[in-house]
């Protein structure tokens, strides 16, 4: 199969995960994942918002497995991330939203400056810090998901757990790293 998987494979893709085939689920995630952040993120204007909530709602595509085929998959992996970013914005009363004609076509154009790599290399160094805190379980799943970029069903070969164990020590990994990250006054 190429690299490239275009997006009209993405209704196949899902109905093979939904019918067993585990091997799918990360070429699944690759084919929607940045479009996703960077619509999540027209919501939450912050880039690690952003991404815990695109893992988030296509955790709930994967784990909830609603999806009938009434729009296109994306349409509705979008309806989710939507719903998700909503209901982050109300439960944090954030007020700071763009909405989505008011954001700049260069709004990832920072990345590349000397200074945001210094920042994001600190955030880096206070993020594993606070894994090496973690249970032993969540850090193994972090890693193998995250660093060593492990599709969930490899990750569950390795840790001897299901895709759907893989997913919720994931969501109790980054729900405890996330508390750990506040209560360091990191704002994560």
């Amino acid at each position: 199969m190429n690299d490239y998987i275009s997006e009209n494979n993405g209704e196949e893709l899902y109905r093979r995960f939904q019918n067993g085939d585990h091997s799918v689920l990360e070429q699944l995630i690759d084919l929607y994942k940045n479009s996703l952040m960077r619509y999540i993120y027209t919501f939450v204007n912050d880039n690690r918002d952003a991404e815990e909530l695109m893992i988030d709602a296509l955790t709930e595509l994967v784990i909830s497995k609603k999806y009938r085929g009434q729009s296109s998959l994306k349409t509705y992996l979008f309806a989710i991330g939507r719903n998700i970013s909503l209901h982050h914005i109300r439960k944090y009363k954030r007020r700071d939203s763009v909405p989505h004609e008011d954001i700049p076509d260069d709004v990832y154009d920072h990345i590349n400056l000397p200074e945001y790599n210094f920042v994001r290399e600190d955030e880096r160094q206070r993020l594993r810090a606070a894994i090496q805190t973690l249970k032993c379980e969540h850090r193994e799943v972090l890693h193998l998901v995250y660093y060593e970029r492990m599709s969930y069903a490899d990750a569950g070969v390795s840790m001897k757990k299901s895709v759907t164990q893989i997913n919720n020590l994931l969501h109790k990994a980054k729900t405890t790293l996330k508390i750990i990250l506040e209560n360091e006054g990191l704002g994560y």
